[in-house]
């Protein structure tokens, strides 16, 4: 995760850090040099990893199949969280050339990697290159970017302003709703009073595509 860690660090008066020997090393904006950092602690633990499998039904892989039937051959992508959007990276498999540029994303993209058919070819910036602020799956995902050239992990203030995302063609934005009315209005972040999440990029994203 890049996210907002890069502004916080730019503007902290105080920097404490966590070198973990088990963080994958990505490439963009998560570069911090150790002139940059007051105190910090060296741990070896293994990362906090999230599956989507269990979540997935009947029902979610028929959302997911619509979805991709939406989608044009050569879009640019953003995902957000959950089983809906994951389940739209699985029924992707006959797409061809697409982008990524996303707020996240988790293990959902590595087959549609492997098989080429997200390869970022015709994205107007950024070619060649998958733009992320961060990332939240499975070993296998952090693995799979640790020093790769092929993932950009930069600041969201970057990723997630809609003058940059629109710069891309055929933006296509897959998020999750908690509740939708007749209307078409979307709640995204509250269930009732409860607070359930926060919106996030989707509003950002919205807005670029």
């Amino acid at each position: 995760s890049v996210d907002i860690t890069r502004a916080a660090v730019k503007y902290a008066k105080y920097t404490i850090a966590q070198i973990n020997k088990q963080m994958p090393r990505t490439h963009g904006d998560g570069q911090i040099h150790i002139s940059e950092i007051n105190t910090y602690i060296e741990i070896d633990e293994a990362l906090p990893e999230v599956s989507y499998d269990h979540d997935r039904n009947e029902i979610t892989n028929a959302i997911g199949k619509y979805c991709a039937d939406l989608i044009e051959d050569r879009s640019t992508l953003q995902m957000g969280i959950g089983a809906i959007p994951d389940a739209v990276l699985k029924a992707l498999t006959n797409h061809k050339d697409l982008g990524v540029h996303t707020e996240m994303f988790s293990d959902g993209l590595i087959p549609l990697f492997d098989a080429d058919i997200v390869n970022n070819k015709y994205k107007k910036i950024h070619p060649n290159t998958t733009v992320s602020g961060f990332a939240l799956g499975s070993k296998k995902l952090y693995d799979y970017v640790d020093d790769n050239p092929a993932f950009e992990f930069l600041d969201i203030d970057y990723v997630n302003e809609p003058s940059i995302i629109k710069q891309n063609d055929k933006v296509v934005a897959i998020n999750s709703a908690i509740e939708v009315d007749i209307t078409g209005q979307v709640c995204a972040d509250s269930i009732g009073t409860y607070q359930y999440s926060g919106v996030g990029g989707q509003m950002d994203f919205m807005r670029g595509a």
